[in-house]
C-alpha cells in the first residue's frame, strides 16, 4: 500500500472524510472506510482509520461537558467496550463478503434514518434497560466493521441532550471506542507497522479535508448538505450490499 497510487486513494479518502466531519460534526469513519474498503479491503480500511480516528475525536470529546457528557453515557459506552473485542474477533473469522455486506447494511441504515428525520426518544427511566442493549450492539459493529456512529448516534440522539453536550458526548464515545478498537486489531495482528504508519500519514489529509469543511460550514447549509450526504452514503451502502452478494 505504499505505491503512489494507494498513498493517493488514501489520501484522497480522508481529505473528503475529513471535510465531511469539518462539516457536519461526524462521518469521518463512514466515509473513509467504505471507500478504502473498495480499494485495499475491510480489516485494511480499518486498520488506517485508527490514528486518524483518535486524532479527530480527541479535540471533540474535551469541553465543559465532559464528565457529564461521560456519565450520561457509561450505562450504553462500557457494554460498547466489552463487546468490541469479540467484534475483532468475527472480523477475522467471517467471510469477508459477509463482512463487507453488513457494512453496507450499517451503512444503508444510518442513511435511512438520517433521509427520513427518525429518531428514537428514550425516557430517562428506560435508559438502564436501552442503554446496555444498543452498547451491546454497537460494540460488536464497531469491532466488525470500524463504523461506530450506528446505532450509537441513534441512541445519544433519543437522550434529548443539549447540542453542545450531545457533540461531546459523541467526541468521548467515538475517541474511547477507537482506543478500544486499536488495542483490539493490535493484539488479534490485524495492525502492524507499515499499517500504523500509513495510518499516521493519513492523520494529515484528514486534519487538512477537517480544516476544509469548517471553511465550508460557513458558506453552505448544513441541512442542505447532509440531504446529499446521506443520499450519497445510501448509494455506496447498497453498492457495497450489492457487490459483496453477487462477488
Amino acid at each position: 500500500m505504499t505505491e503512489p497510487l494507494s498513498l493517493l486513494i488514501i489520501a484522497v479518502a480522508f481529505i473528503v472524510g475529513g471535510a465531511v466531519k469539518g462539516l457536519a460534526g461526524l462521518g469521518l469513519p463512514v466515509i473513509t472506510v467504505a471507500v478504502l474498503t473498495f480499494a485495499f479491503g475491510l480489516p485494511n480500511a480499518m486498520a488506517l482509520m485508527l490514528i486518524p480516528g483518535l486524532i479527530a475525536n480527541f479535540w471533540q470529546a474535551l469541553g465543559p461537558y465532559f464528565w457529564p457528557a461521560l456519565k450520561r453515557i457509561s450505562i450504553f459506552l462500557v457494554p460498547s467496550l466489552f463487546t468490541i473485542w469479540f467484534g475483532t474477533g468475527l472480523l477475522v473469522t467471517l467471510d469477508s463478503a459477509r463482512l463487507v455486506t453488513l457494512l453496507g447494511l450499517i451503512l444503508s441504515i444510518y442513511a435511512i434514518t438520517g433521509i427520513s428525520g427518525f429518531s428514537l426518544t428514550i425516557p430517562a427511566t428506560k435508559e438502564k434497560f436501552i442503554g446496555p442493549v444498543f452498547g451491546l450492539l454497537n460494540g460488536i459493529t464497531t469491532g466488525m466493521t470500524g463504523v461506530t456512529s450506528t446505532p450509537s448516534v441513534i441512541y445519544l440522539n433519543g437522550l434529548g441532550m443539549k447540542r453542545e453536550m450531545f457533540i461531546q458526548s459523541m467526541g468521548l464515545l467515538f475517541l474511547i471506542s477507537y482506543v478500544v478498537l486499536t488495542a483490539s486489531m493490535w493484539l488479534r495482528g490485524l495492525v502492524n507497522v507499515e499499517i500504523g504508519g500509513l495510518s499516521l500519514f493519513a492523520a494529515i489529509p484528514a486534519l487538512i479535508g477537517m480544516w476544509i469543511g469548517r471553511v465550508l460550514r460557513q458558506r453552505t447549509s448544513e441541512s442542505g448538505f447532509k440531504r446529499i450526504f446521506y443520499r450519497v452514503l445510501l448509494l455506496i451502502g447498497v453498492y457495497l450490499i450489492v457487490r459483496a452478494v453477487w462477488s
